[in-house]
């Protein structure tokens, strides 16, 4: 039995990165990690929330742009 591939719609955040060229999603690569790592270190420091959900941003639109990036890639792998 074949299972029936669910589609979802797109949020505004895929539909952003579906637009960007490579270039530029691998200069949100870079944006994200360092926001990510930047508001965890100072979470650490102060214990204030905003941080974490700073840092919980970032990490959506990271995994965002890996996504469209794989997707991109066809599932090809370089062996």
């Amino acid at each position: 039995m074949r299972r029936k591939k669910i589609e979802h719609e797109q949020t505004k955040l895929e539909k952003r990165v579906a637009s960007l060229s490579n270039e530029e999603l691998t200069k949100w690569v870079d944006q994200a990690m360092f926001a990510i790592g930047r508001n965890l270190s100072d979470w650490t420091k102060t214990s204030e929330y905003l941080y974490v959900e700073e840092a919980q941003l970032g990490s959506e639109a990271l995994l965002a742009v890996v996504n469209e990036l794989k997707k991109r890639s066809g599932n090809s792998r370089n062996f």
